[in-house]
């Protein structure tokens, strides 16, 4: 049973039919939303506009049923807005072409781009999976078929854009602290995304390309689509020099590179090429002309990009004819450019209708292939070429890069371990590492608590698929799989059982086989319907065996170990430095950060992780902590004293003499009044077995 087949079990009690969220956006992604701080969704918010397309996507273990509705609104893909026929394929090189189509309905003629890789801002992007790849002209394809489509959205439309890792809460080696995380490196693998960089290069006329990456038979100076670029070095060039032109253009001179005297374009790293465009305002007959071995090499990539364009206005030209001008226009227009250029027939006079993109591209071919239209770049015509390379890379996870969970628990990868370090157990007689560790104190500090939620139902899952795997007969392992939904989501379970009672003996079967290899996927909504905690206390006392912690060798007490779903930032250390303070000295003319007695040594981070601005100040502007303490404790429980601590900072008052008191020395009366995430949390921790008090001294302590 293929995965998206397995999906559809899952694709159930849509809430969008009968109680929609369309204007909550992403927090239709967070698991039992209701049960984290309004802030943290508001982050996670943010960062969901700041993800970036996973190689190899993983839909979440615990899914809130919306991940369709929110990728409904990328423009990472393309569905067929009605039936069509395809009139013609143009193709540009092996990575891009064009269909020209005429929605049956309507009658429109439209024209729709494949290019397998797309670029967004600066280095970011996608690749895109040809869905119509064996198409051919005259074949119909349906309304709402996929076209296209990034790797992060499966057949159902399904929005996969994470991975689940089996995450432990843990202190680890100190890189745990505040947004740090420790990740194994065969998770910071699954995590390769991609990046799709846009670089031109300017040629001019007494420019040489070196022969970077051909040999002293082959002169090749620049890759074709389809090739790999070398190392970080994408091109380079040399300017001729009469006075030493004899040695610079020797023919083993020209692979190497000379520091300081070459002109060398870099990239991020090793990528393919997905297309070249050449900006040409060199006439075509003249470059035929030339017969250096550089010169020829673009001209390949110029024929070919003369001949795309040709096609594609031979095709154009059949839905928007040529407009014959009066030779009045044709004289006003000489005058003005220099020349007439050929004109596409007014939509009022055409029969034909189309979009508008067909008339872009109408124009764009026909300017592309007048050779008396020159290009321009910023506002300036240019001699020669440009060259623009499109490059699709993979970008792994590394130190310093950015990655978060669905609560607005964002941290940085301090350390990328080895699996074999990672904190281990034995599950089923077989050694299980941990994926990912982080910090235990910023699930209570932020209360956000759905990912101890969503960790503890997937290791209830991972506790049962066990169980599951030790039955030989079908019907005993229906009899757990069933327990475990009714308890865990009853209306879960009434929908999977109606879908099971209707599958054949080989369906159920498949099922089984489904479950064991991709595992169990447990519905948890953004809002309603959710596991109650009475749920969760009834599974810990009917079958207890669900809920065990796991022993890891090497730690004391039993850990509990789930899978968390994560989402991959933009955000890399490739174009940021974490240097220490270079202007906050102190005495020995150190960063105030150093604990080095040597002189202006170490000015940067030897790891990712920094303790925030904010905490760094609120911990040191003040004499006394436990005001730091109490400020923070009231600001994170309750709205009453929120309010009272504000108005006591801003108007202290005065005392018996009629002195300002010191808004330092706050007396608040810490009242029994919770917010609805303190209660939560209380409740939570309880299941968990552990207990938040409030002693005489105002500490909070578990």
């Amino acid at each position: 049973m293929d995965e998206n087949k397995q999906k559809s079990y899952y694709n159930f009690n849509k809430e969008k039919d009968s109680n929609p969220h369309y204007f909550l956006c992403e927090e239709l992604l967070v698991p039992r939303a209701n049960n984290s701080d309004s802030q943290r969704l508001n982050m996670f918010s943010s960062h969901i506009t700041q993800l970036v397309h996973l190689k190899d996507p993983e839909f979440p273990r615990v899914f809130t049923n919306f991940e369709d509705q929110v990728g409904e609104y990328s423009m990472a893909y393309k569905k067929a807005e009605d039936d069509f026929v395809i009139i013609s394929k143009i193709i540009k090189n092996e990575y891009n072409y064009d269909l020209i189509v005429r929605y049956k309905t309507s009658g429109v003629y439209d024209i729709i781009h494949y290019n397998t890789s797309h670029n967004i801002t600066e280095d970011y992007g996608y690749q895109t999976e040809d869905c119509i790849a064996d198409a051919k002209i005259g074949d119909t394809i349906k309304k709402d078929h996929y076209l296209y489509k990034s790797s992060n959205f499966d057949n159902d439309g399904n929005f996969s854009y994470g991975i689940n890792l089996r995450a432990v809460y843990l202190p680890y080696k100190n890189l745990t602290y505040e947004d740090g995380i420790v990740i194994s490196k065969s998770a910071a693998k699954r995590f390769t995304s991609y990046k799709v960089e846009k670089t031109t290069i300017s040629v001019n006329s007494n420019d040489v390309l070196l022969n970077l990456y051909g040999d002293e038979n082959v002169y090749k100076s620049f890759p074709k689509v389809g090739d790999m670029t070398k190392q970080k070095i994408l091109v380079a060039s040399r300017r001729r020099n009469n006075k030493t032109a004899t040695y610079d253009f020797q023919s083993k001179n020209l692979r190497n590179i000379v520091p300081g005297n070459d002109d060398v374009t870099y990239t991020e790293g090793g990528g393919k090429i997905t297309d070249i465009t050449v900006y040409n305002n060199i006439p075509l007959e003249i470059l035929r002309k030339k017969t250096d071995e550089f010169s020829q090499e673009v001209l390949t990539v110029v024929e070919n990009q003369y001949r795309y364009f040709e096609e594609l206005a031979e095709e154009l030209e059949k839905i928007i004819p040529f407009k014959d001008p009066t030779e009045n226009e044709m004289a006003i227009e000489k005058s003005s450019f220099g020349h007439v250029a050929k004109h596409a027939l007014p939509r009022g006079d055409n029969k034909n209708r189309y979009t508008d993109e067909v008339g872009y591209y109408w124009k764009l071919a026909h300017e592309s292939l007048d050779e008396k239209i020159r290009w321009r770049d910023k506002g300036k015509s240019f001699d020669n070429y440009k060259i623009e390379f499109e490059i699709l890379r993979e970008d792994p996870l590394v130190s310093g890069s950015k990655i978060t969970g669905r609560y607005g628990n964002k941290g940085v990868a301090t350390l990328i371990e080895d699996d074999e370090n990672m904190p281990m157990t034995i599950i089923d007689g077989k050694e299980v590492h941990a994926e990912v560790c982080l910090n235990p104190l910023g699930v209570i500090n932020r209360l956000n608590i759905s990912q101890l939620q969503e960790q503890y139902l997937n290791s209830m899952a991972n506790h049962v698929l066990e169980e599951i795997k030790s039955k030989t007969s079908i019907y005993d392992k229906e009899d757990i799989f069933f327990e475990f939904m009714k308890l865990v989501n009853p209306k879960e379970y009434d929908f999977l059982d109606m879908k099971y009672i209707m599958m054949n003996r080989q369906e159920k079967e498949d099922f089984f086989i489904d479950i064991e290899k991709n595992g169990i996927y447990i519905h948890q909504p953004p809002f309603f319907g959710n596991t109650t905690m009475e749920q969760f206390e009834e599974i810990y006392k009917k079958h207890p065996s669900w809920c065990e912690k796991y022993k890891f060798v090497g730690i004391e007490r039993p850990l509990a170990m789930g899978e968390l779903y994560f989402i991959k930032l933009k955000h890399s250390p490739a174009n940021k430095s974490s240097f220490r303070s270079a202007t906050n000295l102190n005495t020995k003319d150190l960063p105030s950060k150093s604990t080095l007695k040597k002189n202006k040594k170490i000015m940067y981070s030897s790891n990712a992780l920094r303790m925030g601005e904010m905490e760094v100040t609120n911990l040191m502007l003040p004499k006394r902590g436990d005001i730091v303490e109490k400020f923070l404790k009231t600001y994170s429980t309750s709205s009453k004293l929120r309010s009272q601590t504000i108005l006591s900072l801003l108007d202290p008052g005065k005392d018996e003499n009629g002195k300002s008191i010191n808004p330092l020395n706050m007396k608040l009366k810490f009242g029994y009044d919770k917010s609805i995430s303190r209660q939560i949390l209380e409740k939570e921790l309880n299941v968990l077995e552990l207990v938040l008090t409030d002693d005489n001294n105002d500490d909070t302590k578990i």
